[in-house]
């Protein structure tokens, strides 16, 4: 009996009126956000990034437009994990439109990359690891401060959000990959991989009777 009640209260959560609210800003706040700041990878991208977050989270409201914040709000009690999962899915569905969107306005000529993710020249996947999670750290620590009920910064919560992606991606000269847990396609890890596998071998493999004789 004890399972069908909680079920009965979570599904009664889930279809209630505010919680849909909650879903559909995620997924409008998420495309908006992504859609402006990828729109803007020639000029400015650090500011765009910061104001177009800061801008959804005062005009939608309480949105979380990341699944780490979701999952680290999870972890903080402060979100229930069954609201979590719908949560990410209505963000990854709002930053595929964008993506979608962007793609279908942009012409052919000027496209270039996008904002695709992508580690920079000469940086290692560990390196972008390890900024990864230092940048992904403070922007989770200021969301968990700037939203408590009892912050004295509370009323301008959004600017102080914004303030910090923007820090965070201050980072980007090393790779455009911040805040946002989104993977690359395996391949283009294994080939990385490999690439660095062949480059360490052929630096310790003998010279050839060949290349004796050349030298």
């Amino acid at each position: 009996m004890k399972p069908l009640s909680t079920f009965s209260l979570i599904l009664r959560d889930v279809c209630s009126d505010l919680f849909l609210r909650d879903m559909f800003c995620e997924f409008l706040g998420t495309l908006f956000f992504l859609f402006i700041s990828l729109s803007s990878v020639v000029l400015w991208p650090l500011l765009a990034f910061g104001v177009s977050l800061a801008l959804s989270c005062v005009c939608l409201g309480e949105v979380h437009l990341n699944p780490v914040v979701t999952l680290a709000l999870v972890a903080g009690l402060r979100v229930s994990p069954w609201r979590a999962v719908l949560m990410v899915g209505a963000q990854l569905l709002g930053a595929l439109s964008a993506c979608a969107l962007l793609l279908g306005i942009t012409p052919t000529a000027l496209r270039s990359n996008l904002g695709i993710n992508e580690v920079a020249p000469g940086v290692y996947l560990y390196q972008a690891l390890l900024v990864e999670m230092a940048v992904t750290f403070q922007l989770v620590l200021c969301v968990q401060a700037a939203t408590h009920p009892k912050s004295a910064f509370s009323s301008v919560a959004p600017a102080v959000i914004g303030l910090s992606v923007t820090l965070a991606l201050l980072a980007w000269v090393l790779h455009d990959l911040v805040l946002h847990p989104r993977w690359n396609c395996l391949s283009d890890w294994v080939t990385e991989c490999k690439e660095v596998l062949l480059k360490d071998l052929s630096k310790k493999q003998p010279r050839g009777p060949e290349n004796n004789m050349e030298a």
